[in-house]
């Protein structure tokens, strides 16, 4: 599968690539690559997003690497998506996202 080599291309493929299969709480969701929105980057049930995001997954078809880094306090939950391997992020991709 192709990469994205612009920003209305990621745009286009990520959408694209992104799916929700299922139903009730065995929906299953797969998310398209942050880097270059090829399809199947990381595969969850909804029940399990938070331990499966906090998990380094590593693109097939870039090479790159991403995780969560979730952060819990009083007000509730956020969380950062990080490269943590790979090459560089598309000039084209901004923001950019922190390495770690």
């Amino acid at each position: 599968m192709p990469q994205a080599k612009n920003r209305a291309e990621y745009d286009r493929m990520s959408f694209q690539n992104m799916v929700t299969e299922g139903f009730g709480l065995d929906v299953t969701q797969s998310v398209a690559c942050p880097f270059c929105a090829a399809a199947n980057f990381m595969k969850f049930k909804v029940l399990e997003v938070e331990e499966a995001m906090q998990r380094p997954h590593m693109c097939g078809e870039c090479g790159r690497s991403a995780k969560a880094i979730v952060q819990r306090d009083a007000n509730g939950v956020g969380f950062e998506i990080v490269q943590c391997g790979g090459p560089d992020q598309p000039e084209w991709l901004e923001p950019k996202m922190r390495r770690v």
